[in-house]
C-alpha cells in the first residue's frame, strides 16, 4: 500500500511539474507576437554577395604584447585566453565571435537585438558601407558615457546562403523599422522563425537608420567567409552628434 501511495504521489507531481512548464510555454508563445502568414509563405532564395560590418579589432596584437613585455613565446597562450573572454584579435574573430555562445551570461548570445532575444546567433550586417556607419552611430549616440573617439575597424566578408527577402515589406509592417525598440519583438519572432525553425542564413531587411539601405542579418556562421579589414574609423560625440571619418591605424 504504502507502494502504490508513493507511486500515485509521484505520479501525481510529475502531472503537476508537466502542467507547470506546459502553463509556462502557453504564456509564453500566447505573449510572443503572431507572424503573418505573408512572412510564412515567404520562399527563400540563394544568394552571394559582400557583407559589411563595423567592429572593435586589436589591430597588431603581437606588437602591442611586446610593448608590454609579454614574451613572443607567450603571443599564442595569451592570444587563446583573450579570445576566450570574447576579445578580438583576428578578422577571423570579428565573425566567430557573434556566434560563439556565453555559457555564464544572463543570455546565451547577445540579448534585446533587433532580430534575436539572446537564445539564438545574429551576426548583423549591411549591403553597404554607408548603412554600416548609420546602424553604428545610432547605436554609439545612444550610449553617453563615450566622452572621447570610439574607434572601429570596417570589414567585409563574403555571404553565401539562402536568404528571406523583406525588401519592400516596411511600410504594411513598420515594426521592420521600428525607431525605437517596440517593434524588436515581432522582428525578434520572426528572426526565431527564419533561423530556428526554417534553418534559413539569413534576411534581407531595409534599415532602420539609414533610408533606402538594405541590413543582412545572419543566422548561420557556414555562410560567411573571407573576411577582410578596409579601414579604421573614428566616431566622434560633439553637441548630441556623432562625427565620423577615417583614422589611421595605430602601431
Amino acid at each position: 500500500a504504502r507502494t502504490r501511495k508513493h507511486f500515485s504521489f509521484e505520479l501525481h507531481a510529475s502531472r503537476v511539474h508537466e502542467e507547470y512548464h506546459c502553463s509556462i510555454r502557453t504564456r509564453e508563445s500566447a505573449s510572443r507576437p503572431v507572424i503573418p502568414h505573408q512572412f510564412l509563405s515567404l520562399k527563400p532564395a540563394n544568394r552571394e554577395h559582400a557583407v559589411f560590418r563595423l567592429a572593435s579589432l586589436m589591430v597588431d596584437l603581437e606588437a602591442r604584447l611586446a610593448s608590454r613585455g609579454i614574451s613572443p613565446s607567450s603571443y599564442g597562450d595569451t592570444a587563446a585566453a583573450l579570445a576566450a573572454i570574447g576579445f578580438v584579435a583576428t578578422p577571423e574573430d570579428l565573425i566567430t565571435r557573434e556566434f560563439t555562445s556565453r555559457p555564464n551570461k544572463p543570455a546565451v548570445y547577445p540579448p534585446n537585438t533587433r532580430f534575436g532575444d539572446g537564445s539564438f546567433p545574429v551576426f548583423y550586417a549591411a549591403l553597404d558601407e554607408s548603412t554600416s556607419v548609420a546602424e553604428v552611430k545610432h547605436h554609439v549616440i545612444q550610449k553617453e558615457q563615450f566622452k572621447s573617439p570610439v574607434f572601429y575597424q570596417l570589414f567585409s566578408c563574403r555571404f553565401r546562403g539562402t536568404v528571406v527577402d523583406l525588401l519592400g515589406l516596411e511600410s504594411q509592417y513598420p515594426d521592420l523599422v521600428s525607431k525605437d525598440e517596440s517593434g524588436y519583438p515581432f522582428c525578434q519572432e520572426l528572426g526565431r522563425d527564419v533561423s530556428q525553425r526554417r534553418k534559413i542564413a539569413g534576411i534581407l531587411t531595409p534599415s532602420a537608420r539609414n533610408s533606402g539601405g538594405i541590413c543582412s542579418p545572419v543566422f548561420q556562421l557556414s555562410a560567411l567567409s573571407g573576411p577582410q579589414i578596409l579601414h579604421r574609423m573614428r566616431f566622434t560625440i560633439e553637441s548630441g552628434n556623432v562625427l565620423v571619418d577615417q583614422a589611421e591605424f595605430a602601431s
